[in-house]
Formats: structure tokens, C-alpha cells, sequence
């Protein structure tokens, strides 16, 4: 519940702060119109700390950098490390747009490999606005849990969530 309160916050304040959608002046006419249409298309990447509260009540940080790619086939993530990037869930997840916002999400699952290895199942969320043409404001959360593992085990549910602001970058394949 805490993880939903703390997007849906972070969604609401991207929407009221987004300059783009902050001030619609044509009578009728939607806010989603006043960014041009293709604000979000091209690279963006950006790092930031994770955080991941345990049951003892701390959290424990990570540092997690993203790529982000936007163009009118949908929406790719990619894992940064060391200079190398990683395509994360290529071709699975979904993208909702409006004007200058989007949300990218999937929900999957599979097994842990191995003989005795437990089924999984993940949430992936990143909700982004655009704040300037080259700026974009992220919200980054993943939800995993393990139900085959013991109901005392650490990693058997967790949560990892981040904000992030994202730069426009130029890539091998343009903007």
C-alpha cells in the first residue's frame, strides 16, 4: 500500500508541477495538446539511488542507471553498467503516453534457475514527465516476490523504488 500511495503521489505532483500541462489557455482545449506530440521520442538516461526497505525498517541503496527510448513502436529499458547497456524485458513492456507524461509498465513472472529454483513474479513501473524539451522527470519502482520461498524469508516480497531526472541523450540509431 505504501509503494501505491508513493506513486500515485509522485504521479500527481509530475502533473501538477509539469510546465507543459500546467496552464492549458484555449478554452476547451486539452492540456495534453500544448507539449509537441513527440516530446517523449528519442534516449533518455539518468542514474539514481534505489531504495528497498527491509522488515527491520531500514533500507538498503542501490544505484541503478537507466536508458529510456521512446518512439511510435512503444517503449524500451535498458540497465546501465560499467558504460555497457542491457536490454531490460526486450519487446514485453507497455507504454501508455499522454501529451508530455507516459507510463511504462510490465507485469511477468518466471522461475529461478536450478533444480530447486522458485517461481517469481514482478511488477516494473517507471512513470516519467517531460519538465524541458531535454529534461524528463522519472519515478522508478519495481515489486518482486518469491511465494515459494518461507514466508520468514527476506527476499521472499520486496520493493525497490527511485526517482530519477533523465537527460536527453543522441545514440548510434539518432535521436
Amino acid at each position: 500500500m505504501h509503494l501505491l500511495s508513493n506513486t500515485l503521489a509522485a504521479l500527481l505532483i509530475t502533473a501538477v508541477l509539469c510546465p507543459f500541462t500546467a496552464s492549458a489557455s484555449a478554452k476547451g482545449r486539452a492540456a495534453e495538446t500544448i507539449a509537441a506530440p513527440d516530446v517523449l521520442e528519442g534516449s533518455w538516461e539518468g542514474s539514481f539511488e534505489a531504495l528497498s526497505p527491509t522488515p527491520e525498517g531500514h533500507s538498503i541503496s542501490s544505484s541503478v542507471t537507466i536508458r529510456l527510448t521512446f518512439s511510435s513502436e512503444g517503449a524500451r529499458v535498458f540497465s546501465g553498467q560499467g558504460g555497457a547497456w542491457r536490454e531490460v524485458a526486450p519487446d514485453r513492456f507497455k507504454v501508455e503516453r499522454l501529451g508530455p507524461h507516459a507510463l511504462i509498465h510490465l507485469v511477468h513472472a518466471g522461475q529461478v534457475p536450478g533444480p530447486h529454483g522458485s517461481r517469481w513474479f514482478e511488477t516494473y513501473l517507471i512513470a516519467v514527465a517531460a519538465m524541458t524539451e531535454d529534461t524528463l522527470l522519472g519515478h522508478w519502482s519495481r515489486v518482486v516476490s518469491h511465494p515459494d520461498l518461507s514466508p520468514n524469508d527476506p527476499d521472499r516480497a520486496f520493493t525497490v523504488t527511485g526517482d530519477v531526472v533523465l537527460r536527453r541523450v543522441e545514440t548510434a540509431t539518432g535521436r
